[in-house]
């Protein structure tokens, strides 16, 4: 049996674990408000998770439509302890594929790319595009954007 799966979460305390991730990855560092993890559009997303066998979060990711034909990738992040175990892969793959199915044809994925990130996102498919915006006063971003298959 595996130590971990990949779900959508949908119960209450599965969304607590989700948004705690979230804001203990990519909020916290940087002395952020606590709700800062959250986005208006979270409700029009497609959410991924991966928990372990007691339910702890261990990575998160979402994605949602842009555009005709486009779909962006947010808030990715793994727990410190579990990263370079491939589950920022599986993450990535899953919402890659749970988008495809349900924000309806797809094109191409982009996403803004943390500068500690973008070797990782590379080695999934992404190109850099362009290098954009700091983020906190420290966190240097990266436009990056995969080219997708047409569905048989």
């Amino acid at each position: 049996m595996s130590e971990w799966s990949v779900i959508q979460p949908v119960s209450p305390e599965q969304w607590e674990a989700y948004y705690r991730l979230r804001f203990d990855v990519l909020r916290a560092p940087w002395n952020q408000e606590p709700g800062s993890e959250r986005a208006e559009d979270d409700d029009k997303s497609v959410h991924g998770m991966i928990i372990d066998n007691n339910g702890k979060a261990l990575a998160v990711g979402r994605i949602h439509r842009s555009n005709d034909g486009e779909a962006q990738i947010r808030f990715m992040a793994v727990d410190p302890q579990y990263q370079r175990r491939g589950l920022g892969k599986a993450i990535l793959r899953y919402i890659e594929h749970v988008g495809k199915k349900s924000l309806g044809p797809l094109n191409s994925i982009y996403l803004q790319a943390r500068e500690e990130a973008v070797n990782f996102y590379r080695e999934n498919g992404y190109t850099v595009k362009d290098k954009t915006f700091i983020l906190f006063d420290d966190i240097q971003h990266y436009l990056m954007a995969k080219d997708l298959e047409p569905e048989e």
